[in-house]
């Protein structure tokens, strides 16, 4: 509270000086506001989160299916544009592989792209299934590799477990 009664004096003490109102040869009257140009990298994945689930009985009540999805996989991307104009995002690919030796699991995703407005924050996700389930008790990982512009870039999420039931 002292703090603003201070510095509403010196504000009041400082405007109503006579040397406030002269101006000098070297200055002009009016004020330079400086323009910040963004580029391609103001538009990023912020993260990258798993979620790995394999069902190998079938839901409680539900008969035993041959071609029934047994592994799961949900990715979800947070995603910045900070930019003051629309963005695209295309996501080339999602791989969910093992986290100790790379091995593919065997999930497909097709390429989308995703438009931010200007300064969106997003978050989306992605349902990947399989008919045959995880390869190995390994942890797994999600890699995302997706293209701004020209730019094609690759991000990893952390390891997970896969839920087992």
């Amino acid at each position: 509270m002292i703090e603003i009664l201070v510095l509403l004096a010196l504000t009041k003490n400082i405007t109503c000086s006579p040397a406030f109102f002269l101006q000098t040869n070297n200055l002009p009257l009016f004020s330079v506001v400086e323009t910040i140009m963004l580029s391609a990298k103001d538009i990023f994945i912020k993260s990258v989160t798993l979620l790995a689930r394999e069902t190998i009985t079938p839901p409680d009540g539900v008969p035993p299916q041959l071609n029934r999805d047994i592994g799961f996989a949900t990715v979800f991307i947070r995603l910045e544009n900070a930019k003051e104009e629309n963005a695209i995002v295309t996501i080339k690919n999602i791989e969910i592989r093992n986290a100790s030796d790379d091995t593919l699991q065997p999930f497909i995703q097709s390429p989308q792209e995703i438009y931010l407005k200007p300064l969106e924050n997003s978050k989306i996700s992605f349902d990947l299934t399989n008919k045959t389930g995880y390869i190995g008790r390994d942890k797994v990982k999600a890699v995302v590799t997706y293209q701004i512009g020209e730019q094609t870039k690759v991000i990893e999420s952390e390891p997970v477990e896969v839920d087992r039931y």
